[in-house]
């Protein structure tokens, strides 16, 4: 359904434009429009191409509030206010008028289909960063059972903070968080070699939670609970 709308809209989008184009005079030089809708339309397309990984790294579990909340007001009110004087037909120039329909339209995209996209690659382009991890942890160079990161972008999500457990038979699991989530909900990137753990996590795969729980490769899973 998500698709179809995205879809949807962005057909419409560059349906309208072209109409927009010539119904309405438009200034060609990016110089004559206002200072202020000048950096608004460009600060708005910067929100637009970084939606998805912020919403990724730096809104797991109560972040979503602290700074998600904040960031959704910004984006819609300047959103508004770039809007405003194209619904009234006001003289614009391309400049601003592009950049709204651009930015609306990356936004809405990134928001349907941002995080599924940033958190493959974020596994395809980080995966030997959390080998490297997990193999330290396997020579016990960390007490405890938490290990705190200062990686850029966040290697766990949530505080960069990872969690480890040292099985009584040598057998180590490693987690990786993707969202902290509230209270006992979370999702995380997780490598182990208990069996008992294993066993679990490939039953929740082939069960109800397999959309959003799988095993990526030997030892790895990407759980959801």
């Amino acid at each position: 359904m998500w698709t179809l709308l995205a879809i949807g809209f962005i057909g419409v989008s560059l349906f309208i434009l072209p109409q927009m184009v010539k119904d309405i005079r438009l200034k060609t030089d990016v110089n004559s429009i206002s200072p202020l809708y000048k950096t608004l339309t460009i600060i708005l397309l910067i929100l637009a191409l970084v939606q998805s990984p912020f919403f990724y790294y730096y809104t797991s579990g109560l972040l979503s509030i602290i700074f998600g909340l904040p960031y959704i007001l910004i984006s819609l009110t300047i959103t508004g206010i770039l809007v405003k004087p194209l619904i009234k037909r006001k003289l614009f120039t391309r400049f601003h008028l592009y950049g709204v329909i651009i930015a609306i339209v990356i936004g809405i995209t990134s928001l349907i289909f941002g995080l599924d996209l940033v958190e493959k690659l974020d596994w395809k382009l980080r995966r030997k960063e959390r080998e490297l991890i997990v193999e330290r942890v396997r020579r016990g160079e960390f007490k405890g059972n938490k290990l705190k990161m200062n990686s850029f972008p966040p290697i766990s999500n949530g505080g960069n903070e990872i969690l480890f457990d040292h099985e009584p038979r040598g057998s180590i699991t490693v987690t990786f968080f993707i969202d902290r989530g509230f209270i006992d909900h979370y999702s995380a990137f997780v490598y182990t070699t208990d069996t008992a753990r294993i066993r679990r996590f490939d039953a929740r795969t082939k069960s109800d939670w397999k959309k959003t729980s799988k095993k990526i490769c030997e030892n790895w899973y990407r759980i959801a609970e």
